[in-house]
């Protein structure tokens, strides 16, 4: 079925609704990923692609085994879809899917500390200064450390490609 446009959040809620799985899959990822956050949000579990040296948030806003599964490569996709056969599995997908989203993303996460970055702009700060106390804002991620983002890739179902770790290095 292809949809061509949805007006509303009531369309958009009835769209993802109708769906056992959200299946996702983009060649350069997403830099954010709002599709994944509405699916989950709207209560319906996803599978994704994981693509760490592109765009990659998927792997964060999922979150392997939480909002879904993440896959490595298109035989984890398929043996993941496998095991979204399991209505309860999907279900409590979707449950920790929608809490970890709206704790991570949502507005009571977000506003605090973007007001806070705001303020800090207003101080006639130097670039230097601004940057370090952005940087000093409680739970704020500001740096993924290769060895964090290899530990993250470790629990995506399937294989990476043979010059992914490679490709990361570089990138």
């Amino acid at each position: 079925v292809i949809v061509d446009f949805l007006e509303g959040d009531a369309a958009l809620r009835e769209a993802y609704a109708s769906m056992d799985v959200f299946l996702h899959a983009s060649r350069i990822g997403e830099s954010f990923g709002m599709v994944l956050a509405e699916s989950l949000i709207c209560g319906t579990p996803v599978i994704t692609l994981s693509t760490p040296v592109k765009d990659n948030s998927q792997i964060e806003v999922v979150g392997h085994e939480e909002g879904g599964i993440v896959a490595a490569n298109v035989t984890g996709m398929v043996e993941a879809m496998h095991r979204m056969e399991d209505p309860q599995l999907r279900q409590r997908f979707a449950t920790r899917g929608a809490t970890r989203v709206i704790a991570q993303f949502g507005p009571d996460a977000l506003l605090p500390k973007a007001i806070e970055i705001a303020q800090l702009c207003t101080q006639g700060l130097t670039r230097d200064e601004l940057r370090q106390r952005v940087l000093a804002i409680p739970d704020l991620c500001a740096v993924a450390s290769t060895r964090e983002i290899h530990h993250l890739m470790r629990q995506c179902l399937g294989s990476y490609p043979l010059g992914t770790p490679a490709l990361l290095q570089l990138v």
